[in-house]
């Protein structure tokens, strides 16, 4: 992914590295990638993006949040 970074104009890398900057998913990376002519696998996409841009699971954040309410709500009745 790497090379396919680097072989990229500075105008699509600098647009590229910004959305992956500010994106949550892979799934998304995956997708712009591809209308840039990347042809790896979501799998390449999945380890590059672990790997330079550190994200937060917002799955785990929603569900936490969901189970601190629940509890909350518990506390009242």
């Amino acid at each position: 992914m790497i090379k396919w970074i680097d072989g990229l104009t500075d105008k699509d890398r600098e647009s590229f590295l910004a959305f992956c900057k500010r994106t949550a998913t892979p799934i998304q990376i995956y997708l712009y990638a591809r209308f840039l002519g990347f042809t790896g696998s979501i799998v390449d996409c999945d380890k590059w993006s672990q790997k330079k841009f550190h994200k937060r699971n917002f799955n785990e954040v929603l569900e936490t949040e969901i189970d601190s309410m629940q509890q909350d709500i518990a506390k009242l009745r």
